[in-house]
């Protein structure tokens, strides 16, 4: 017969859980690698190529603050504050897109 002492179960050491915890990370960081050098990468989609997005137009508003004193009969000067949109100057022309990376056979 056994003793209840041999039936225990023993706990792993911390060691062999780090080590193992580490191998796994590893192993699934190489596979991800070994995707996205294959072309494969699960973010941009299989086999897709590298497209220039089309430019965004950016509004730019300013605000100019005139402060204009207006004299008043019975007593002193009042300022009044307007704010008035600028005038926004044309938008600057779009540049040309990167040009299409390189690929040779090592890539």
């Amino acid at each position: 017969m056994t003793t209840s002492a041999a039936r225990r179960r023993r706990r792993p050491r911390p060691h062999a859980v780090v080590a193992s915890a580490l191998a796994l990370f590893l192993a699934l960081f190489a596979l991800l690698a070994w995707q996205m050098r294959a072309g494969r990468d699960p973010a941009l989609g299989a086999g897709s190529s590298a497209r220039a997005a089309a430019p965004r137009t950016v509004l730019v508003r300013r605000i100019v603050r005139r402060v204009v004193i207006v004299p008043r009969p019975d007593g002193p000067p009042v300022a009044v504050v307007e704010r008035v949109p600028a005038a926004v100057p044309a938008p600057a022309p779009a540049p040309a897109p990167a040009p299409a990376p390189l690929t040779t056979r090592a890539s």
